[in-house]
């Protein structure tokens, strides 16, 4: 069973299409973009997936409702697509302290901190 998503290039008006495949030998996600023609985690998967799994996506494919999610159920994309995603949120807070340390020292530097 193939179930395909046209997908809007950020860079061109353009759309790229991301192909969930899910067949005896498992699940395969490809899109058409050039990073995934290579085989690479492009931003359009990400949606898709991302998409799919937060609305619980349904997709009707001659006459038959398709959960995405139901699809994923029993492979570890979901595990490992929970796991990218709680690496990204802890990116972002570690980025966050980053740039507070940052301008503290900068303040430092600039003799604007209080001495205790």
């Amino acid at each position: 069973m193939n179930i395909e998503f046209k997908v809007p290039s950020s860079s061109s008006d353009s759309d790229y299409l991301v192909t969930i495949c899910n067949d005896e030998a498992g699940v395969l996600v490809t899109c058409s973009c050039p990073a995934g023609t290579y085989g690479k985690l492009c931003k359009h998967k990400l949606q898709v997936l991302t998409e799919c799994i937060e609305d619980k996506q349904v997709v009707v494919l001659d006459s038959d409702r398709v959960s995405v999610c139901d699809m994923l159920q029993d492979t570890e994309i979901l595990a490992l697509l929970r796991a990218f995603s709680a690496a990204e949120q802890d990116l972002v807070r570690v980025k966050r302290a980053l740039e507070l340390a940052k301008r503290n020292l900068e303040m430092a530097l600039r003799g604007k901190v209080e001495h205790p």
